[in-house]
C-alpha cells in the first residue's frame, strides 16, 4: 500500500525544518504574510521550492491537520536506532510508553528539544508515532530529535542503563515517586 507523501505543516514545523533543509523536498503556502513571510524567504534563500496554493489545496496536502497556511514535503528519515542513541551516556533521553495522542508526543517532544535532550524513545505498541500532528504540535522538534522505536521498554531502559545512562521514570497512576532500580 502507498502512503502520500510525508508532509509537516505549520509555520513554526516548517521553520524547524530549515535547519537541515535537504530534508525539504517543496513547500506550499497560502500567502506570505507573517511568519510565513520568514520561513518562505529563508527557503528559497536554502533552494527549496515553493509554490502558491489555495486553501483547499492546502488541505488536502495536510489531509486534515490544521495547516496555518504551510505545507511542507519532506525527506522522510527512518527512526533512530536506540544503540546509537545511548552510545553517550551524558545526553538525554525521554521514552514514552502509551502515549496515544500524537498532541500529547508532540508536546512533550517540544518541551524535551528546548531542555537540550538529545533523542527519545516510542513502544512499538501502545504509542503514538511522528508524524504531521506531532511534527506541527511539537513546533518541528520532533523532526529534528532522532526517535527510536523499540517494542519492550524494560529492555531498552535497562540497555540504557547499562550504556551508562541514570534513568528516572513516572507513572501517572504509579505510588509516590522514589527511585526505581531496573537490574
Amino acid at each position: 500500500m502507498s502512503r502520500g507523501p510525508t508532509v509537516v505543516v505549520g509555520a513554526r514545523a516548517v521553520e524547524a525544518l530549515l535547519r537541515t533543509p535537504e530534508r525539504l523536498r517543496r513547500i506550499w503556502c497560502a500567502d506570505e504574510t507573517g511568519a510565513r513571510q520568514r520561513v518562505v524567504g529563508t527557503a528559497r534563500a536554502a533552494g527549496v521550492e515553493v509554490h502558491a496554493a489555495s486553501q483547499d489545496r492546502l488541505a488536502r496536502l495536510a489531509d486534515g491537520v490544521r495547516h496555518q497556511g504551510i505545507v511542507a514535503e519532506i525527506v522522510p528519515r527512518e527512526p533512530a536506532e536506540w544503540a546509537q542513541l545511548i552510545s553517550d551516556p551524558r545526553g538525554l533521553l525521554l521514552a514514552f510508553d502509551q502515549v496515544t495522542d500524537p498532541h500529547n508526543l508532540g508536546a512533550a517532544l517540544r518541551s524535551a528539544e528546548a531542555f537540550g535532550a538529545t533523542g527519545g524513545l516510542v513502544t512499538r505498541n501502545r504509542c503514538a508515532r511522528p508524524g504531521p500532528v506531532v511534527a506541527r504540535t511539537s513546533a518541528g522538534a520532533s523532526e529534528l530529535l532522532p526517535v527510536a522505536i523499540e517494542t519492550n521498554l524494560a529492555r531498552a531502559l535497562r540497555q540504557a542503563q547499562s550504556a551508562g545512562y541514570r534513568v528516572v521514570a513516572a507513572d501517572l497512576d504509579g505510588p509516590a515517586p522514589e527511585a526505581v532500580d531496573l537490574t
